[in-house]
Order: structure tokens, then sequence, then C-alpha cells
């Protein structure tokens, strides 16, 4: 892990109270810290979850607008033993639209002793302007293939846009089998590289900004979890 530590993550994976959440914010808090943290009793560290319901009874399915808020809030106020107060949101996904903006001003203007985490097996399901302010993690070893594989999903996009509708229409097809987790990190790929190739006079302007177009409608879709068929679809419709 690199020194220079974000202000905020989003873990793919896990849970809060995972071996890998846990080694993340003992790096954050240092090592005098980390067997409180490791044993998940640090006054520092805060975990929004689900909560119970007071009106019914029954544990909520979503996290509101309150508990962000709330959990905003209390880490406003200087730290109790660590430099950095740090807030867990797991599953981060689960935020409802107000809690994911209200969280949004912590991410555009975070206070210098806050640090965020957000746990979810969905990223894609967060709002495109959330993701952009955090760091990517997988807690998922397994997937340390998935910078390679965006490349390739990406390269194989513009080899059929440069090929005509019929390769687009074929290449539909794989993308719709792509995990909304990864069409989140194809989404931002996919416009980085569209500006490059016009930088390098391989695409049109008129094309380039259809792509940019088109990505910026796809990830508005992945944060209302449209269904992949449907983003793949828009994708290939140039």
């Amino acid at each position: 892990m690199s020194n220079k530590l974000s202000h905020a993550y989003i873990i793919r994976g896990g849970g809060a109270d995972s071996a890998f959440t846990r080694e993340l914010i003992a790096e954050m808090l240092g090592e005098p810290h980390r067997s409180k943290v490791l044993r998940g009793i640090h006054p520092d560290v805060t975990i929004v979850t689900f909560e119970d319901n007071k009106n019914t009874g029954k544990l909520r399915t979503e996290i509101t607008v309150d508990q962000i808020r709330d959990a905003i809030f209390t880490s406003s106020v200087a730290p109790n033993e660590a430099a950095y107060s740090v807030i867990v949101i797991d599953p981060a996904d689960a935020m409802n639209a107000p809690a994911q903006n209200a969280l949004l001003k912590t991410l555009e203007e975070p206070p210098e002793h806050v640090k965020l985490i957000l746990v979810t097996d969905e990223p894609g399901a967060l709002l495109a302007t959330v993701r952009s302010r955090c760091v990517l993690l997988n807690s998922d070893a397994e997937d340390e293939d998935a910078p390679e594989r965006i490349a390739d999903l990406a390269e194989a996009y513009f080899d059929a846009v440069t090929r005509g509708e019929a390769a687009l229409c074929e290449f539909s097809f794989e993308l719709d089998k792509t995990e909304k987790a990864d069409l989140s990190l194809l989404l931002p790929e996919l416009t980085r590289l569209a500006v490059e190739m016009y930088r390098d006079g391989a695409l049109s302007r008129e094309l380039t900004l259809r792509i940019a177009e088109l990505v910026k409608t796809a990830e508005r879709f992945l944060s209302q979890n449209v269904a992949a068929v449907h983003i793949a679809a828009l994708l290939c419709n140039i």
C-alpha cells in the first residue's frame, strides 16, 4: 500500500469486519492503534450499517441520510486517540440517494482528520460522483487481474467502434455479460481512451464527444441499478 493514503476508499467485497478492511484502517491510524483496530474496539472508528426502524422495530433495508449525517457530525470533532477518525459504511450500495449526496459533500471537502471507507460488492451502484472521489481496492486477491481485464474490454470496444455497426453489435453481447463492478471501472477508462485517441488523431472530435456523452449516460444508469444489458446496448449505439 502506498505511503500516501487517500482520504476515501471503496473496498470491493469483504465487509466492515473483514481482515482486509481492518488492515486498511490500521494502516490509516498507525501501528500504535493496530491492536484495538483488529479487535474492533477502537473509539475513532465509526461503522455505519443497517439499523432498526424505530417506527416498525424491523431492520432497515437501506442506509439513510440521517445515519450519514450523524456519522459525519460525530467524526467532525477531534479524534479520541488517533490522528484520524475513520467512517466505515457497509454495505455502501445500501445508501439511498439522499445519503450518497450527503456523503458527497464530505468527499468533496474532507476534513483533514476524517477518513472514509465504503465497503460494497457493487461499486457500480454508487453515484459516479462518489466513485470518482474514492480509490477503489479489491479485497479478493483473485481479482488482481481486474486492471488487465478492464484494459482488454476497453481495447475491444474501440476496435469494434472502428470496424462499424456489425462489430459493435457483436461486442455488445460480450459487454452485457460484464459485472456492474467492472462496468464502473470500464466507463472512465473509455472516456480516457477516447480523449487519448482523439489527441493522436485516431478518433474524430464528433465521435469522441459522442462516446463521452454515452459514458456519462451509462454512469447515470449504473447509479440507478439499470441492468448491464441495457448499458451495453447504450454504449454500442453509435
